[in-house]
């Protein structure tokens, strides 16, 4: 076993689920859905509805895919959250910081102003 992973067996797979309800750490069956998992989130975070999953990059997880299709490994950390963000690009990331360019076409901020 390698340092700061997490041994699971070639069948189940554990995962950290960061969400409003907490931290829940769970071991699911690698071929588990996301669907699966926010299920169980939501049982044990006490939740009333079933979150969507995103990686801790902000990227939805198929819901009809499985763990191990997309990637999840045994120490994985996935985001619950109330409703799938939209990925930014690096421009609307930027935007309204002091000297970095505004989400506006041709628009900059002014540093200082109000």
């Amino acid at each position: 076993m390698r340092q700061g992973r997490i041994a699971g067996t070639p069948d189940r797979i554990a995962v950290s689920v960061h969400g409003p309800g907490g931290v829940v750490d769970l071991v699911v069956p690698s071929t588990a859905l996301p669907t699966d998992l926010a299920a169980e989130y939501a049982r044990q975070a006490g939740g009333s509805t079933r979150p969507a999953l995103t990686t801790v990059l902000g990227q939805p997880l198929a819901p009809d895919a499985p763990l191990d299709r997309l990637g999840i490994e045994s120490g994985a950390v996935v985001v619950a959250v109330d409703s799938v963000p939209r990925p930014v690009g690096p421009r609307a990331a930027l935007a309204g910081l002091p000297g970095r360019p505004s989400a506006i076409p041709g628009a900059w901020p002014c540093s200082g102003s109000r």
